[in-house]
């Protein structure tokens, strides 16, 4: 299985990838990516094309209100993340999704 040390540098390494919220539209699972990357590696996403008209609009509301983020990580979250990633994203729109 691995000695502790190399699950702590396994569980390290995670922290430097960047999580999208497709399939994490609960308090629990935004709280563990919170926790195991940092907010400043976590991105709104959709999984778009998707068949439920709706999906994106309701998971971005969701992710909008959450307890489990604060006024800053909302922001980050729904769009100062991905603008830092790829700056070109931030000449063409207001930084917010």
């Amino acid at each position: 299985m691995g000695t502790d040390s190399e699950r702590g540098r396994s569980a390290d390494s995670l922290r430097g990838l960047y999580w999208d919220t497709a399939p994490a539209k609960t308090d629990p699972v935004i709280r563990t990516l919170k926790e195991l990357a940092g907010p400043g590696q976590v991105m709104f996403g959709t999984d778009f094309p998707y068949i439920r008209p709706g999906l994106a609009p309701d998971a971005r509301e969701y992710l909008t209100t959450m307890a489990e983020l604060g006024d800053d990580e909302h922001r980050a979250v729904l769009g100062g993340n991905a603008q830092r990633l790829s700056p070109k994203l931030g000449a063409s729109s207001s930084g917010v999704c």
